[in-house]
């Protein structure tokens, strides 16, 4: 199988952008793989029908944020081989449902996201995908050295 499509789905977290070093390594060696990182707004971890215009105003400004690092800093160089999507849902089904729908080859993701609540409680989002995904997965711990891959 020919590598040609790679997800890498972040949160703009430290440890889920932990990744970014594994997703850049297969960039360099494969000339013809597509990149396309991929955040998912969860409103269910909000108490969005209190505040939903600030739930909306956080939400787009760190959408923002991730892809401004995406093409002004982590992938600048493979501009024309990265894209960045936003969409809204559950992350583990967004996930899953866009390598699927997608053809994606590989999702390349962090251990782990924004906090310790969403992994105690809700579960690990890279835990789901891990289990849940229609596709190969790779879980990357703190740096490309320290990876952990599941088909």
């Amino acid at each position: 199988m020919k590598l040609q499509k790679v997800l890498f789905p972040t949160d703009g977290s430290p440890s889920a952008d932990a990744a970014v070093e594994t997703v850049q390594s297969y960039l360099e060696l494969m000339p013809d793989i597509k990149v396309t990182v991929l955040y998912v707004t969860s409103k269910s971890l909000y108490a969005y029908d209190f505040v939903p215009d600030v739930v909306d105003e956080y939400e787009a400004k760190l959408s923002r944020e991730i892809q401004t690092k995406v093409e002004a800093t982590w992938f600048s160089n493979w501009s024309n081989r990265v894209e960045f999507i936003h969409l809204t849902g559950l992350p583990v089904q967004a996930i899953c449902d866009y390598a699927q729908d997608n053809k994606v080859d590989l999702i390349i993701m962090g251990s782990h996201g924004r906090g310790a609540f969403d992994r105690m409680i809700l579960g690990s989002v890279s835990q789901g995908v891990l289990h849940r995904s229609p596709v190969s997965v790779l879980v990357a711990r703190g740096s490309a050295t320290k990876a952990k891959s599941s088909s």
